[in-house]
């Protein structure tokens, strides 16, 4: 999918677009479900969709499943990143063209068993659940070219208070022993929009970045974006807030589909 950077299109607009639909032939093919599954085409129920147990991300790797292999654009980098993924995690049609240059990938899986979730698939998942305040059982993640996470939890803190104040070091902003096993960015008096996370490596550098909405007459369904590099690309995952407990399980899983992703033979 050739997006620009953090600029998504709306579902609506590509449901109407049409780009992730298979043509009938294919969906009406006499060919048995794991075949056309081998094939890529995602014809998961809701039931198998919640009900599934835990999976390996790498469970479509290999095997018969058709695959295809392009690039991600690291620009800032000035490199390409080669991916090779099983196109039943790629839900609109022209990212199954091998050799094509992308600037960025969207990809979204189950939470607890990793299988691939398309749009008309989330809003099954809405409707089979109605008075289900945990609903969004899926996560949607964003792979391409970033700055450096530290400049990320810097722009993160700039919007704690709903809008965008002087950007400052995140050295300059008490924190405090946060739950999860993350620090949390104590929020500046005021009104408070979001809440910001890090988790820092050995050398006291951040790995990983989350700012989470918070929940008000503004905001019915607060998420959270969380930032990190894996496989020498830069991810951006957003869930919601109530899966924040799982941020560590979401980022591992997504950090070994990557690692499937990037490490292939020729």
């Amino acid at each position: 999918m050739r997006i620009g950077r953090l600029l998504l299109p709306t579902f609506g607009a590509l449901v109407a677009s049409g780009l992730f639909m298979f043509s009938p032939a294919e969906l009406a093919s006499g060919t048995s479900i794991e075949a056309r599954r081998a094939a890529g085409i995602n014809n998961f129920t809701v039931d198998e969709l919640l009900n599934t147990p835990p999976s390996d991300p790498c469970q479509f790797f290999g095997g018969e499943n058709a695959m295809v292999e392009w690039f991600i654009e690291m620009d800032l980098e000035n490199k390409l990143i080669p991916m090779r993924v099983p196109k039943i995690y790629l839900e609109d049609k022209p990212d199954h063209e091998e050799g094509e240059h992308h600037t960025a990938q969207l990809f979204a899986f189950m939470i607890d068993n990793f299988l691939p979730v398309t749009r008309p698939q989330t809003a099954a998942i809405h409707r089979a659940q109605p008075d289900n305040a945990h609903a969004r059982q899926y996560v949607t993640f964003l792979v391409g070219d970033y700055i450096e996470l530290r400049e990320i939890v810097s722009l993160m803190i700039s919007m704690m208070g709903g809008r965008f104040d002087e950007r400052r070091p995140m050295e300059e902003f008490p924190v405090t022993p946060g739950t999860y096993g993350l620090t949390k960015v104590v929020p500046p008096q005021g009104y408070l929009d979001q809440n910001v996370y890090f988790e820092l490596d050995n050398t006291d550098e951040p790995a990983t970045a989350i700012a989470c909405s918070t929940q008000n007459e503004h905001i019915r369904d607060p998420s959270c974006d969380m930032h990190f590099r894996a496989s020498e690309v830069d991810v951006n995952v957003n869930f919601q807030l109530p899966y924040l407990p799982r941020w560590a399980a979401i980022k591992q899983d997504v950090e070994r589909f990557l690692t499937c992703a990037t490490n292939f033979d020729d």
